[in-house]
């Protein structure tokens, strides 16, 4: 039998529950050696959980409203979270702060992604922007990606080489090389993609 002529695998219990929230948990990320995860909160807070042991290492309190969004650098030294404020904090692979919530987005922030390098962040928002991070500094590094009327941001992920950013918005999907602020492509309407496919 052929890897594609498997079985799917059918999971019917947890191998592990994890407690501790107060309300909805919104996101949840495991760091690459897979020993730990962070999860976010309606409630504002993160947790850093022990996975072989199940316990929390750490509840990360900061945030002044429902965390959405988390993400963990390649280099596993930096954790991000973003909020329904459109606020951003920096943490330590320690669940420390490294920063007080910065506002740069006026909206959710509901993507995060760190490129393979860890040397900058990009946010994405409702508010039609993305934003990058140096993440020596935690300053904003250069002016913002105005991604156009409209176009929410709603995923972005670094290429491997860590020189551009995809971001899909609420209406098209764009190629932004991150040193020059450049669209590299131009933009494909998901209307328009729909139709050629059809």
């Amino acid at each position: 039998m052929t890897e594609a002529e498997q079985p799917p695998i059918q999971i019917i219990t947890a191998s592990q529950t994890f407690e501790g929230h107060e309300d909805s948990v919104f996101a949840a990320v495991v760091f690459p050696y897979r020993c730990r995860m962070v999860t976010a909160s309606g409630d504002k807070m993160l947790h850093l959980w022990d996975l072989e042991d199940g316990v929390v290492l750490k509840i990360m309190e900061g945030h002044h409203n429902a965390v959405y969004k988390i993400a963990i650098s390649t280099d596993m030294q930096f954790i991000a979270s973003g909020d329904k404020d459109g606020k951003l904090i920096a943490w330590n692979k320690d669940g420390e702060s490294l920063t007080q919530p910065i506002e740069v987005h006026f909206n959710y922030i509901y993507m995060l992604d760190f490129p393979p390098a860890s040397t900058e962040l990009a946010s994405g928002s409702f508010d039609t922007t993305a934003v990058l991070w140096n993440t020596k500094t935690w300053e904003v590094h250069g002016d913002p990606i105005n991604c156009g009327p409209g176009a929410e941001v709603r995923c972005l992920r670094y290429s491997p080489s860590g020189e551009n950013i995809a971001i899909a918005t609420k209406t098209n999907i764009q190629i932004w090389n991150s040193g020059k602020r450049a669209l590299r492509s131009s933009r494909v309407t998901l209307l328009s993609m729909h139709l050629q496919n059809h």
